[in-house]
């Protein structure tokens, strides 16, 4: 009785390594050590880039080079820099507005689309400029004496 139950348990650890083991190898190929990118780099040139960015009218526009760049950065799942991607067209963002990230094939048929930008639309924002944008936004910022901040929703 007792040979059985030990040849049971030594099974149990073998096959538990033996998947861990299996399982590890077959993420470390799919996964860099910096996490995951929304683009492969190797399909990043294949057709048409797979993605496109939706702008706040409704109609699309290629990327910009640095945005596919940016699409192509790998990044761990819960890290705050990582881009954010529509799930559908219609998905708005933190805003209210429909504007982000979208895959090409979930773009409505007969949606505009333009090019690329010359420029990188997404150049650092100076401090005026963000409570600029924040104030546009209907925040309440308040300019701290130490050079700092604060951004807050209006009450109403």
């Amino acid at each position: 009785m007792e040979t059985a139950v030990w040849t049971i348990l030594i099974l149990g650890v073998a096959a538990a390594v033996w998947v861990s083991r299996h399982s590890g190898q077959k993420r470390a190929s799919s996964v860099s050590e910096h996490g995951h990118a929304i683009v492969d780099r190797d399909q990043a040139g294949i057709g048409p880039y797979a993605y496109l960015y939706v702008n706040a009218d409704g109609s699309a526009r290629e990327l910009h080079p640095n945005e596919r760049n940016y699409l192509e950065t790998p990044f761990h799942t819960g890290d705050g820099s990582r881009p954010a991607v529509k799930r559908s067209y219609s998905q708005k963002d933190g805003w209210g507005e429909i504007k982000g990230y979208l895959k090409r094939a979930d773009l409505p048929k007969g949606t505009p689309i333009h090019p690329a930008p010359s420029e990188d639309p997404w150049k650092p924002l100076t401090r005026a400029d963000q409570i600029q944008f924040l104030r546009g936004k209907g925040m309440e910022v308040t300019e701290n004496s130490d050079g700092t901040f604060t951004a807050r929703k209006t009450r109403r």
